[in-house]
């Protein structure tokens, strides 16, 4: 069914806090739903794609429970059911494919795959009596990683070449196939090519590194892809329109971010599909957002000096014996630190500035 700019479509709304976060939360933003699925098989598993019946793809939970109550959360795990007639699958045996996302280089990824992966082949065991016949079927695995850092990461070693040993106890094959998509270094071509609003977006990524006049080139091509969508996929624009400006701001400088996101509000504005007022939305939403940070970071300045200015107050009337106060003090916030201020201005002895000391506090060593 299209879409016309005047059907009501309930449009994604991010909060501030989630805007806060976004060098944890804006993928998780682009992966909700399946564009990005679609999207990085396309790029990394062409051949895997036409096996998979990806309309009835459906996403796991992100957070399992192992026995040793550790939290676990992957990015995205989706169960995926073949395609009739494939060779070699069972109806009610879905195919896994496991979305990371990562920022940094990170050696522990194989292992994290393998956490992510157990709680799903645990709840594949079947449910047999003692002595049933019956095996257990697991479905196959592949991981497709995104990697969105700086430095060259070309290539993720799969588990079974993490583990050493003499040969006769080498892993003979991998859990699992694994792809991996170093995005920096991806073809642009490849992006434009496949012309999908989340590709677009993955486009302003890769130019994360850049300087501001090809990030600026980046955004504009971007901007420009996300008008020639189809009307049909109107929630999907608007879903990588508020990651593009939630790059901006957490991405970029203050100069870019002031000098660019007019132009994203004058084409939410524009937009043929109708963002009028969901631009309200977003200039509001990032007005808190600017706001809610410059007071924390004030507040933290704030702090830093408030400690420094007690300490050295504390060390000219007190001595060394002050620096027992040190870890108190760290953990301290604005209003504690003013009043300890107050207090050591009239102390005559450091107990009497009512600072907690901490169990076993001892003054440093010379």
């Amino acid at each position: 069914m299209r879409h016309s700019p005047n059907t009501r479509v309930v449009l994604p709304r991010p909060t501030a806090a989630m805007l806060k976060q976004f060098p944890d939360a804006g993928f998780q933003w682009l992966l909700q739903g399946t564009h990005m699925l679609i999207l990085l098989l396309a790029l990394l598993r062409p051949d895997l794609a036409p096996l998979l019946d990806l309309p009835r793809a459906s996403q796991l939970s992100r957070r399992a429970q192992p026995d040793d109550l550790r939290n676990i959360e992957n990015d995205a795990l989706y169960s995926i059911p073949f395609l009739p007639g494939v060779p070699g699958t069972h109806l009610d045996v879905p195919a896994l494919v496991l979305v990371e996302h990562k920022a940094l280089r990170d050696p522990a990824a194989p292992l994290q795959a393998l956490d992510y992966l157990l709680p799903t082949w645990n709840r594949q065991l079947p449910q047999t009596h003692p002595g049933d016949p019956q095996a257990p079927r697991f479905s196959p695995a592949v991981v497709l990683l995104a990697y969105t850092g700086k430095e060259l990461w070309p290539s993720t070693p799969d588990l079974h070449e993490l583990i050493v040993g003499p040969p006769a106890l080498a892993p003979s094959s991998s859990l699992w196939q694994w792809s991996h998509l170093d995005l920096g270094r991806l073809p642009t071509h490849e992006l434009r090519r496949n012309g999908t609003p989340t590709a677009w977006g993955l486009r302003l990524t890769q130019a994360e590194w850049s300087d501001a006049s090809v990030y600026e080139a980046a955004m504009l091509e971007t901007l420009a892809g996300l008008e020639a969508a189809d009307l049909a996929r109107r929630v999907e624009v608007w879903r990588v329109a508020w990651y593009c400006v939630q790059h901006l701001f957490h991405r970029r400088s203050d100069w870019e971010y002031n000098r660019l996101f007019p132009v994203v509000q004058q084409w939410g504005q524009d937009s043929k599909f109708g963002f009028r007022q969901g631009v309200t939305t977003m200039v509001r939403s990032m007005a808190k957002v600017r706001e809610e940070l410059g007071e924390a970071r004030g507040e933290a300045r704030g702090e830093a000096v408030m400690r420094d200015a007690l300490l050295d107050l504390l060390l000219g009337k007190f001595g060394e014996a002050a620096y027992t106060m040190q870890p108190s003090l760290a953990q301290a916030r604005l209003d504690d630190l003013a009043v300890w201020i107050r207090q050591a201005a009239r102390a005559q002895a450091l107990d009497e500035v009512e600072i907690p000391v901490p169990a076993n506090g001892t003054a440093p060593s010379a």
